[in-house]
């Protein structure tokens, strides 16, 4: 291939033929190594988005957990007033109930 060009082009042309030969065959030999470098490089990226991505998603985790918590505690605290409350509704009917005792033949009310 290079005879042919020894024959048709000047010396210059074959000097830069030659240089850009090889360049070619460098880029040829260094273009996988590129690849790969930029394959790695994409990768620790994408590795990196996703150790950011799955910190995120714990953090989100971590503050639905703290709203959770903090529902359950609301809920016992109003479970428990409500309780009370309903203990004291109860023990004020006990106070105003009349109550009603008949006696066998007697039919004596009790208030």
């Amino acid at each position: 291939m290079t005879k042919k060009f020894t024959t048709t082009f000047k010396i210059t042309t074959i000097t830069l033929m030659r240089k850009t030969m090889m360049k070619m065959i460098l880029l040829k030999i260094s273009l996988p190594v590129l690849l790969k470098s930029t394959r790695r490089a994409k990768s620790q990226r994408e590795i990196g988005n996703e150790r950011r991505e799955k910190e995120k998603e714990k953090q989100i985790l971590k503050k639905l957990e703290e709203k959770k918590e903090e529902t359950k505690l609301q809920d016992i605290k109003t479970k428990t007033l409500k309780k009370n409350h309903q203990h004291n509704k109860i023990i004020k009917k006990d106070d105003s109930i009349k109550i009603e005792v008949n006696c066998n033949n007697n039919n004596d009310k009790r208030k």
